[in-house]
């Protein structure tokens, strides 16, 4: 009962005061409030949940703050960015795999020292995320060795320049990749869409593209994290390319889907430059078998999760749960 009423105390103060500060000022807040927690007794048992709780009451707090002002303001990006940093939130993944959270998807720092390397960068802003997390783990510009890309769609490769110079570290992407990273790919049929809102947002954002140092080829094995296989996978680009750990069975599967609780979809129409070439894709992922997959939109990381998710939307049978060969991929 003591616990109960304390910690309903601390969680009225947190909400309160952590719901109109704004990044810094929020995150020393909070671990103010979680010294609080500390103090509770037994807490040593708890923490995990109390901490989950925090976050989902200033969560709600912010949704009824933004909904009362009639939309939506920068507030509202707190319980996000606090989600990202807390690792009770992360399963089933490498302790060593760091998500930075952006304003269309993730980004992915993987640490290894002095030879750490990026998956993607993010549309816009997330470089000030990245910078603070390098910070946070010890970590100097030049530990980052190398920038990989799944592909060169803007939200993917929006802070590409920005942390090239940032770090010096060296671009890696297939070579299908380069006009869309120079914004000279020629979109045909419904793509075009694609096309006319990356126009848009090179534009608005103030785009500067950077080189591709290396192209890399299906199956090539980078010598970062343990090593890391390149798996080409065609579809929703000529180059789209995720990567592969075979120490971790994981899978960084890039824009071969999007796993949201409230909505699991396969990659719309008009992002998808060569469709016809998405199903030998969706196979290749199926007989390599990850145990992990984590792909680059997504709620929750939890790669189990995301594998379940992605063998069903495609009408699989999860191979790490039966022993039977999967079905045959629903590709439609």
């Amino acid at each position: 009962e003591q616990n109960a009423v304390g910690l309903k105390r601390i969680l009225h103060r947190a909400t309160r005061s952590v719901a109109v500060l704004e990044g810094d000022r929020a995150f020393k807040k909070l671990h103010a409030h979680e010294r609080r927690l500390a103090a509770l007794p037994g807490e040593e048992n708890f923490r995990p949940a109390l901490r989950g709780d925090l976050l989902l009451h200033i969560g709600r707090q912010q949704g009824e703050l933004c909904e009362a002002k009639g939309g939506l303001s920068r507030r509202f990006r707190i319980p996000t960015l606090l989600a990202a940093w807390y690792p009770e939130w992360v399963r089933n993944v490498p302790v060593n795999l760091h998500v930075i959270r952006g304003l269309m998807g993730c980004c992915f720092l993987l640490t290894d020292g002095d030879a750490s390397v990026m998956i993607d960068t993010g549309l816009v802003g997330e470089t000030i995320l990245i910078r603070r997390l390098v910070r946070k783990l010890g970590l100097t510009p030049q530990s980052i060795k190398a920038i990989l890309l799944t592909h060169g769609h803007l939200d993917h490769a929006g802070n590409l320049a920005q942390l090239k110079g940032w770090t010096g570290a060296k671009v890696l992407a297939h070579a299908e990749e380069a006009r869309h990273v120079a914004g000279t790919y020629p979109y045909t049929g419904v793509a075009r869409w694609c096309g006319r809102l990356e126009a848009a947002g090179r534009f608005l954002f103030r785009y500067r593209a950077a080189a591709i140092d290396e192209f890399l080829t299906d199956g090539q094995e980078l010598p970062f994290w343990g090593g890391l296989r390149v798996i080409h996978l065609p579809g929703h680009t000529a180059g789209h390319c995720g990567f592969f750990s075979a120490r971790h069975k994981l899978l960084f599967s890039g824009d071969m889907f999007a796993s949201y609780f409230f909505n699991v979809h396969k990659p719309p129409a008009i992002l998808n430059s060569v469709p016809e070439l998405l199903p030998a894709s969706v196979e290749k992922i199926r007989r390599l078998g990850p145990r992990w997959i984590v792909p680059c939109h997504f709620d929750f990381l939890d790669g189990k999760l995301h594998r379940r998710r992605f063998a069903k939307l495609y009408g699989m049978a999860d191979w790490e749960t039966f022993n039977s060969q999967p079905s045959t991929p629903n590709l439609q």
